[in-house]
């Protein structure tokens, strides 16, 4: 393969996610830079989504190559209120337990107590997309996990996959955090990019920052296209994000800014 940069489409409400990405990177490892994102919908239901030569399906992926040298960036501004909590029993995208105990009662208890809000039986997402999850990596920035709904059994149904046994954060953030880190995301791709950019840069955003930052999205495109006003510059609103840089470990993100510059 000649490609030096993959581009990655996926069901953003795909359960094996995780077992995908690991998958492509146990086949091609840091041969190369990857970016992309998740399909859906805002139902924040699954449905067909993915486009394909056999037509538009769900619980797939695309993968395309190019023959062009990026930098990848990849911020997302969200800070640690709370934790770290482990991660006692979960299972593909549901967390049942932290610390031995239900998950949405340890997740309520610390988002109550810093957000004033209450939970109730239709505001969840309303007072959860301000608090995500953050899984903790060693010499890495977290990974955040988007909590969309309340499961059985006050477990908690998020983007992506949570294996048991790791360590989570509840995380929050305000709109200038976010702004500033996907200004941070675009400097972080200039400084990983090898030569000057002489094509375009692509911006995969998490749908969720748009919910969160609503009129002021603007201004995060803002930081993103200002700086780079001669370089064409596009992208997509996503629902996780999916990005490396050559030199770290390929990982599917929620909440996320990644840029990609080539």
């Amino acid at each position: 393969m000649e490609s030096k940069t993959l581009f990655v489409f996926i069901d953003g409400f795909a359960e094996r996610i995780n077992a995908f990405i690991e998958s492509i990177f146990t086949i091609f490892g840091l041969e190369f830079n990857y970016i992309g994102g998740g399909a859906g919908s805002l139902s924040l239901k699954q449905k067909p989504c993915i486009i394909t030569n056999k037509g538009i399906k769900q619980d797939c992926a695309v993968i395309a190559g190019i023959d062009l040298d990026s930098g990848i960036g990849v911020k997302h501004g969200w800070k640690s209120i709370s934790g770290p909590y482990k991660v006692t029993s979960a299972e593909k995208t549901v967390i049942k337990e932290l610390d031995f105990k239900p998950a949405f009662e340890v997740y309520k208890q610390a988002v109550e107590k810093h957000s004033g809000a209450v939970f109730k039986d239709d505001n969840f997402f309303d007072i959860a997309k301000a608090y995500p999850f953050g899984i903790n990596k060693v010499d890495a920035e977290k990974v955040v996990r988007d909590p969309l709904f309340l499961g059985e059994n006050n477990s908690l149904i998020c983007v992506g996959e949570v294996e048991t046994g790791s360590f989570v954060d509840i995380l929050t953030g305000d709109k200038n955090s976010l702004i500033q880190a996907a200004g941070q995301a675009v400097k972080v791709a200039l400084e990983n990019k090898q030569n000057p950019v002489e094509n375009f840069i692509f911006f995969v955003d998490c749908i969720s920052r748009v919910l969160f930052l609503e009129d002021d999205f603007e201004k995060e495109l803002d930081v993103v296209v200002k700086p780079n006003i001669e370089i064409p510059v596009f992208g997509v609103l996503s629902i996780g994000e999916i990005a490396n840089n050559g030199q770290d470990y390929l990982e599917f993100y929620n909440k996320t800014s990644v840029i990609g510059c080539f």
